[in-house]
């Protein structure tokens, strides 16, 4: 009887050891892959934002004042979900992708607002 719970353990040991280390490797896939969205999501706003942008570009008068407004309203949605982001992305130990973003990302991201913006105030 000693041999064959003996061998039962033998054989599942081994199969119980390679299924956590499957389970581990599947956890830290579900993790990138969640990191991925999310950033999927941000660039998405963030190229969404164009629509509000040229909204207000192309409006004049008071018209565009309320379209600068909606596009004030929009950027502060992108700036949220861009915060949300990078907080994620520290927390989940992607701290080189957070500072990449942060190095390269927001200093385009500004740029660009701002030559909306300058545009917009100097028509």
């Amino acid at each position: 009887m000693l041999i064959i719970v003996m061998s039962i353990m033998f054989i599942s040991v081994p199969m119980i050891i390679g299924s956590y280390r499957q389970f581990v490797k599947s956890a830290e896939a579900l993790k990138e892959i969640q990191m991925l969205k999310m950033v999927a999501e941000l660039t998405n706003q963030i190229s969404r934002e164009r629509a509000p942008a040229n909204s207000a570009m192309s409006s004049q008068g008071q018209q565009q004042q309320v379209k600068i407004q909606e596009l004030r309203e929009y950027r502060q949605g992108v700036d949220q979900q861009y915060q949300n982001t990078l907080k994620a992305l520290t927390h989940a130990g992607f701290n080189s992708v957070a500072e990449q973003l942060e190095a390269n990302l927001l200093p385009h991201l500004h740029q660009g607002r701002l030559t909306v913006d300058l545009y917009c105030f100097t028509k």
